[in-house]
């Protein structure tokens, strides 16, 4: 096979994958990361939210009154700290966090909601 026919092949297989795509009719994808949120009729002001990165993501070994026992070690936490809750009945939920040590967390105002097994997330103010 000569370069002369070889360059008109190439072209058309070239047109042929890019002409494809164009004939979809839907396209689908599950969203990473999404979060819906629904918006309530009328005038609304609505914000995206901005965090900073999780410095520690674990289990929740147990939870007895303001105090949260997680699985795994916590990182030193210089300034305010605040717990999210990933997974569990009380998932979205955001309370402040008045110290840690070692596994340990004391929240401020309590750990309403929060069970063994949940999974929670510490992020700095």
């Amino acid at each position: 096979m000569n370069m002369r026919s070889l360059k008109p092949a190439l072209l058309g297989s070239l047109i042929a994958s890019v002409a494809l795509p164009l004939h979809a009719t839907s396209v689908y994808t599950d969203p990473v990361g999404a979060v819906v949120t629904e918006i309530p009729a009328g005038t609304t002001v609505l914000s995206n939210p901005f965090q900073h990165a999780k410095l520690f993501q674990g289990e929740v070994d147990s939870v007895n009154g303001a105090e949260v026992t997680v699985s795994g070690s916590l990182p030193t936490l210089d300034g305010p700290h605040y717990l999210q809750v990933i997974s569990g009945a009380a998932a979205g939920s955001i309370i402040d966090i008045d110290s840690a040590a070692n596994s340990s967390l004391q929240l401020v105002g309590g750990a309403d909601g929060i069970d063994g097994g949940d999974i929670v997330a510490v992020r700095k103010h």
